[in-house]
């Protein structure tokens, strides 16, 4: 079972998150676990709970799981001209080690998308690490489609 995150959450999402970065950064991301990148996430949390921007933080009941799905605008309206007039990002999903494998991470995002929709979300967008062969099956079992590669170039 899941919950959404309100503000008194806010020690937990920064514990769980915490831990998301640095095991993110170790399958390959290029996204720092720094002090600077976490009050990033942060403030997002901070505009999803307090409804500031469309977005969900949720946590499973045992504060062992938590994934973060939302917009980058304030009425969740895309940036740009697109086929999905109001989308979401999947900032992430993480699930402790010895709570995986568990349903966690499906239980999170089913919570999640119901309440996305119910506020007039018609699409999200999320990427996987390479290095994470667990997720994609997952999202593919939730309706999510391949729609691109992104690589990386570091000079």
């Amino acid at each position: 079972m899941s919950r959404v995150a309100t503000q008194s959450d806010r020690n937990v999402f920064i514990e769980l998150w915490s831990e998301f970065l640095v095991e993110h950064r170790k399958h390959g991301s290029f996204i720092l676990p720094t002090e600077r990148t976490l009050k990033h996430f942060l403030g997002l949390f901070d505009d999803y709970t307090q409804c500031r921007k469309i977005g969900v933080t949720a946590i499973s009941d045992c504060d062992h799981a938590i994934g973060m799905w939302g917009s980058v605008t304030a009425d969740g309206s895309s940036p740009y001209d697109s086929d999905y007039p109001c989308t979401v990002y999947g900032h992430g999903t993480y699930v402790r080690p010895a709570y995986r494998r568990k349903g966690l991470s499906l239980g999170l995002w089913k919570r999640a998308e119901k309440l996305l929709r119910k506020r007039g979300v018609n699409a999200a967008i999320g990427s996987t690490i390479m290095a994470n062969s667990h997720l994609r099956p997952m999202g593919e079992g939730r309706g999510f489609k391949p729609l691109q590669s992104v690589e990386i170039k570091v000079f």
